[in-house]
């Protein structure tokens, strides 16, 4: 980022909406948003924020006056009980900034790959503490984190009795695995990914791995283990073999 703006985590729904408010002419020109927008002052979000009312001016002003402008959802922010108003005011933001067909699509698929709500997350629970599961692999997630305590995720995972997971960097689900096998920084990794409803491209290295960590690419090291399982992988010895 060219700047960072430290507010307090939790705050970011307010601070969106306040940028909102400024960018709205106080909510007047916010059309069917002018009620959620109207009270979202920056005065009566900078306590909360832990910033000044004039630098979330300064803020909202340089976003609608530098267009194209695009703000983007949660991060991190979107891991606690305030991720759907964050999703919500972050929408409103780019619809009164006039980013809507612009630098915001909503009927584009983008990033088509497919994944699961939190009810699949839910019997994936479910069977790991009904004993149905005896191996798991985690791989791209850290779930000991993302997931609510009241999930149960931790108490079930821990009862899996033989756990493994696939990180580039130590985190909490990795701490609870009986086996950790490093994987490598998807920028030291070849990959493939859909970005686009009928696209498929190709994700290639951005930087020779860091010598100082083994690390292995995940899709290498299944491909190996297939191999030594006996399994016909059509002279396919790496990713990137397959890949090709």
């Amino acid at each position: 980022a060219d700047e960072w703006l430290p507010i307090q985590p939790g705050s970011e729904a307010l601070v969106a909406l306040a940028m909102a408010n400024v960018i709205s002419d106080g909510g007047r020109g916010a059309g069917p948003y002018i009620d959620i927008v109207n009270s979202y002052t920056p005065e009566n979000v900078s306590d909360v924020a832990g910033v000044s009312a004039e630098r979330i001016r300064e803020l909202a002003e340089r976003f609608a006056e530098e267009t194209p402008s695009l703000a983007l959802g949660p991060g991190v922010s979107g891991q606690h009980r305030n991720a759907t108003a964050v999703n919500l005011a972050v929408a409103v933001l780019n619809t009164i900034a006039g980013n809507v067909g612009r630098t915001l699509h909503y009927d584009r698929p983008y990033l088509n790959a497919p994944t699961g709500g939190f009810g699949a997350m839910e019997q994936v629970i479910q069977a790991m503490a009904g004993d149905e599961v005896d191996v798991v692999l985690v791989h791209g997630a850290n779930p000991a984190y993302s997931l609510p305590a009241a999930s149960g995720f931790r108490e079930a995972f821990m009862g899996v009795p033989f756990k493994v997971s696939f990180a580039s960097a130590t985190d909490e689900t990795a701490a609870l695995a009986d086996l950790v096998l490093p994987d490598r920084h998807f920028l030291e990794s070849w990959g493939d990914v859909s970005s686009q409803d009928g696209q498929w491209t190709l994700q290639q290295p951005a930087m020779q791995p860091v010598p100082h960590f083994d690390g292995r690419q995940t899709g290498d090291l299944i491909l190996s283990l297939a191999s030594r399982m006996g399994l016909d992988l059509g002279g396919d010895e790496t990713f990137y073999d397959r890949l090709r």
